[in-house]
């Protein structure tokens, strides 16, 4: 296994976080911080088709949006029912 790069949480259609007690917390947003993705260019202060949000700079990225995924709601469940 390795950790999620940027282009990673760019792709994704959801997000989740895990733990060894059987937990499974959907994340709807990962804020990047100061965290800098130089190969997108977009309008500034956008968010774009995939849910990207963009701030002041054109080729910075604030946040990746994640709402309402079936995959990671019924990822969710399964484990909270078993």
């Amino acid at each position: 296994l390795r950790p999620p790069t940027l282009d990673d949480l760019r792709r994704a259609s959801g997000v989740f976080i895990t733990s060894t007690s059987r937990l499974v917390m959907p994340v709807h947003e990962v804020a990047l911080g100061d965290l800098k993705s130089s190969s997108v260019v977009r309008n500034t202060g956008s968010v774009d088709e995939d849910g990207v949000k963009y701030g002041d700079a054109p080729s910075l990225p604030t946040s990746y949006c994640y709402p309402n995924c079936r995959t990671t709601e019924s990822i969710k469940r399964w484990v909270l029912d078993d």
